[in-house]
């Protein structure tokens, strides 16, 4: 092998090494011990109904404010000629954390898997939180819920690599009585 091939190849190993342990080396949005303490009142800036645009189509993301030990929301995308895509989402405080389920509905009700999607929070600041996966190795690794101002939530869906078109699909929503428009964009890096 050309001297100058091994040159590169050492290079490239060198600066795949040192991206891997900049990305590992990034502090937590907040401390575990900060996350194991949060409370539902951390996560009332996401309560609101909550309306944007994809795909031709309409969604609408609801949520409850925080009672007792729980927040429960809604999810709906509608579009011309499609059937609508129903969830219903749970945020719950446990003794072992702050955890995110929801389920998947046909429009007549009946679920389409057999057990709830779960993640935990793993990253809180004000006006964001972080939740990770739990279990299987789907697609689907995290869900990021950022207030931007009062009026804009964004959504985050964070994919694993190489399973999807992109690695993340961002929704940009706008407060249901805001009145402008709101869309998702598809990133695809």
């Amino acid at each position: 092998m050309p001297v100058g091939k091994r040159l590169h190849d050492a290079l490239r190993v060198v600066a795949l090494l040192l991206a891997a342990l900049a990305a590992g080396s990034a502090a937590p949005a907040r401390p575990a011990a900060v996350v194991m303490n949060a409370t539902l009142d951390d996560l009332a800036f996401m309560a609101g109904r909550w309306e944007g645009h994809f795909q031709g189509g309409a969604v609408d993301e609801i949520w409850m404010p925080p009672r007792g030990n729980s927040m429960a929301g809604s999810y709906r995308f509608a579009a011309e000629g499609r059937a609508p895509e129903l969830v219903m989402m749970l945020i719950e405080h446990t003794p072992d954390g702050v955890f995110f389920r929801f389920r998947n509905f046909a429009p007549d009700f009946a679920e389409l898997r057999p057990d709830a999607v779960v993640f935990k929070l793993d990253a809180l600041t004000p006006n964001r939180a972080e939740f990770a996966r739990m279990g299987d190795g789907a697609p689907l690794r995290r869900l990021i819920y950022e207030r931007v101002d009062d009026a804009h939530l964004d959504i985050t869906l964070e994919f694993a690599p190489g399973t999807r078109d992109r690695t993340s699909a961002v929704f940009h929503l706008m407060r249901a009585d805001a009145g402008a428009d709101s869309s998702l964009s598809l990133n695809r890096h």
